[in-house]
């Protein structure tokens, strides 16, 4: 008898667990539907970090996070993250030579239902959102106690 009652909480447990719903399921299709409108589908599977930059963003929020970003990569980190910033986003040159960087010309990301800050980072594991951390001018500092490593 409580083999049988401990096999019925097993599948129990198997089927809670298959059917909850993941923690970015929502940002996961929106973004997934922004980046086939860009024409980079690929970008998740190329690499582990994701930084997007609005429109609607602090200059010098960004610009400071740059640097920080510049002091943080190495060889080891820089293959592994890529940034789409909205048109209007000025992207330093030292910045440029390390890191891939695109631009959304037509801001488009700023027509989906994202919610993002000034400097918004998705950690990306096979293809999908496992961490999203948000950076403005309240806790830019934070910023420099960023881990890149998965």
């Amino acid at each position: 008898m409580k083999k049988i009652i401990f096999l019925l909480v097993l599948i129990a447990l198997k089927t809670s667990c298959s059917i909850a719903p993941k923690k970015y399921h929502r940002e996961n299709q929106v973004l997934s539907t922004y980046l086939k409108e860009m024409k980079l589908e690929n970008i998740p599977s190329k690499f582990e970090y994701l930084i997007l930059i609005p429109s609607f963003h602090c200059e010098g929020c960004v610009l400071k996070s740059f640097q920080y970003l510049a002091q943080m990569i190495d060889e080891n980190t820089k293959s592994k993250i890529c940034i789409i910033g909205a048109s209007n986003v000025v992207f330093p040159n030292y910045i440029k030579q390390r890191i891939k960087v695109y631009k959304d010309k037509r801001n488009i990301l700023d027509s989906y239902q994202l919610d993002l800050e000034s400097f918004s980072i998705f950690k990306m594991k096979e293809e999908n959102i496992v961490d999203i951390k948000f950076f403005n001018s309240e806790n830019l500092l934070e910023l420099e106690e960023f881990d890149f490593t998965i």
